[in-house]
């Protein structure tokens, strides 16, 4: 028995070295990812933290570049809210190697609920980040205006608060 769990622990460790030395970020066609981040929001209205997991898919075109589309669902601590955004992810690997630096832009819409408020927010959020085989890293800027519509004293109540984020995340690509 310990021979065989020893056995597939070694074929295992050789499929993850030999496809983490395959995963090159100038490779042509569908990659997807799943991403975790940690948000620190500040503002003029608004201060706190928020966490985010995001799904994103998309084509990379074989010269580093890779465009593609995602969804996700966050937390907000400070509103105790749910968030989703959705959005287009562009992202640039500036060399053609398992370890790869990258820049990345991602814009699109969150909406977000707060009780009896909700709202809607654009954003646009820039960020630098390594590739290392199948895992990713990033650290960026997150900028929208978020548009609030609440309900006081029996009167609707709107307007644009413009909290920025500092954020940190980590991805697996597949």
């Amino acid at each position: 028995m310990r021979k065989l769990i020893f056995i597939c622990a070694l074929l295992l460790s050789c499929a993850c070295v030999a496809s983490a030395q395959n995963n090159r970020a100038f490779k042509k066609g569908y990659e997807g990812s799943i991403e975790l981040g940690n948000y620190a929001v500040f503002g003029k209205e608004k201060a706190g933290a928020m966490i985010q997991a995001a799904t994103t898919h998309g084509y990379r075109f074989g010269n580093g570049m890779f465009f593609g589309v995602g969804i996700g669902l966050g937390y907000d601590f400070d509103s105790r809210g749910a968030v989703i955004p959705a959005f287009l992810d562009a992202k640039y690997n500036f060399v053609d190697a398992g370890v790869s630096p990258f820049i990345s832009a991602r814009t699109g819409l969150r909406i977000w609920e707060d009780g009896p408020e909700y709202g809607r927010q654009p954003f646009i959020a820039v960020a630098a980040g390594v590739d290392a085989g199948h895992l990713s890293v990033k650290l960026g800027y997150d900028y929208g205006d978020r548009y609030v519509e609440k309900v006081a004293a029996g009167q609707r109540v709107s307007g644009f608060i413009k909290p920025s984020q500092l954020y940190c995340s980590f991805a697996f690509k597949f």
